[in-house]
Formats: structure tokens, sequence, C-alpha cells
């Protein structure tokens, strides 16, 4: 069994004023406006495959985080699953508006590229497989048959811009895939996820120019 420890880190968010180096265009968080979205005019197909085994679920000191492995493959280009984890409040906006939760799914392709899903987390249903992660936080046990997926919106229309690691080191060149949908859970596992780490959430950055791209499926809109 992998012994899973969490990182000393040696910055905080009471401090993120003072991550961002002087000359950085292209970070994030964003508040999206969908007024000014262009459509996405690639295929902009996303097959998940994840596995059904989560190595870990810990505290890193700055989120809940789950190692598991998988791969995203985003227009025939294939990221390997890395980890996941949880900020609470949403980081990214929409119109300027902050849901409960955003969770973070992030892939590195074998070039080195980054690549982050992230979907919107709302008050609501309780989650099994939430549930199921944060019974598990600290334990260093291994958990099996966990089904990712029900994590993840059932339809997957999606806000995608290029932009940064949200922590330090907030590399950039990063691609961000924002599923529009929300998913629910439920006001204990919210709670829950406030008790570890609240307003664990870094504040939007300029846009500085970049498009914001919106892909749908549905034919008709």
């Amino acid at each position: 069994m992998k012994h899973f420890e969490a990182p000393i880190l040696d910055w905080n968010y009471a401090t993120q004023q003072d991550w961002c180096c002087e000359h950085s265009l292209s970070q994030s968080p964003i508040d999206i406006e969908t007024a000014t979205l262009e459509p996405m005019m690639d295929t902009g197909k996303i097959q998940l495959t994840y596995s059904r085994t989560v190595d870990a679920v810990f505290d890193t000191g700055s989120a809940i985080q789950g190692i598991a492995t998988g791969t995203a493959n985003i227009n025939n280009r294939f990221f390997n699953l890395q980890q996941f984890h949880f900020h609470t409040h949403s980081e990214h906006k929409v119109d300027g508006k902050t849901c409960d939760a955003e969770l973070h799914f992030v892939h590195e392709a074998q070039n080195g590229r980054l690549a982050v899903l992230g979907v919107f987390l709302v008050e609501g249903r309780h989650n099994e497989t939430l549930q199921t992660l944060l019974d598990a936080v600290n334990t260093n046990q291994s958990i099996h048959n966990v089904y990712l997926y029900d994590l993840l919106p059932r339809i997957s229309d999606y806000y995608h811009y290029l932009g940064s690691l949200t922590t330090p080191p907030l590399t950039e060149n990063v691609e961000w895939y924002l599923f529009k949908e929300t998913v629910e859970i439920s006001h204990k596992q919210l709670q829950i996820l406030r008790n570890y780490h609240a307003n664990n959430c870094r504040h939007t950055q300029p846009l500085n120019g970049r498009k914001v791209l919106f892909k749908s499926f549905n034919k008709k809109s």
C-alpha cells in the first residue's frame, strides 16, 4: 500500500496578493462573462476513462485531494489524471456569481501540458461518491469501486480558455474546461468541505484579452 503525505506549503490564501509574478498575463481563475463567449468550432469532444480505485484522499493543507489514475481524451489528445481536489466556494465565477464549491480534475500530457476539468458544485442532493471520498480523508487507505463520474455533470457543455494553475507555482498555459451544468452535494457534505478549508479559493484574475469559448452539444443552441 502506498503512503501519501501532504507537502509542506510555503504559501497561504491570506497572502495571495503576493503570489503572482509581475509579468503573468494568463492567470486563473476568471469571471466568465456569458455575453462575450465565442463558439468553439472544433469537435470539442471529451472522453474520460477513470479508474474505479482511488489510491488515497488526504488534506494537503490547502484542499482535500484525491489520487487516482485515468485518462482524458480531449480532441484526440490524451492527458493522464494526476489528482483531483476541492475548493469552497468556487474559484471561477459566471457573470459575477460563485457556486458553493468547485472540483478540479488535473491532467497532464506526456509533453507536460496541463488540462483541468472544472465542475461547479451546488447544495442539493446527497452525493454518495463524494461521501465515500470524505469518509476516507487521511485514512491512507485505497478505496475501491468508486464511480468518479458521479462527480461530473451529465450534460457536457463547457467553457474553455487558456489560463494557469490557481495555486503556486501558478503555471500558465493550462487548458481549462469548465462544465456549465452543476453537480449537487448535500448541505452536510458542503459543511464538511468547509470545515476542512473554507475560502480556499483564489481571487479572479484579469482576462487580459483572452478569448473564452463555449462548446455546446445541443444542435439547437
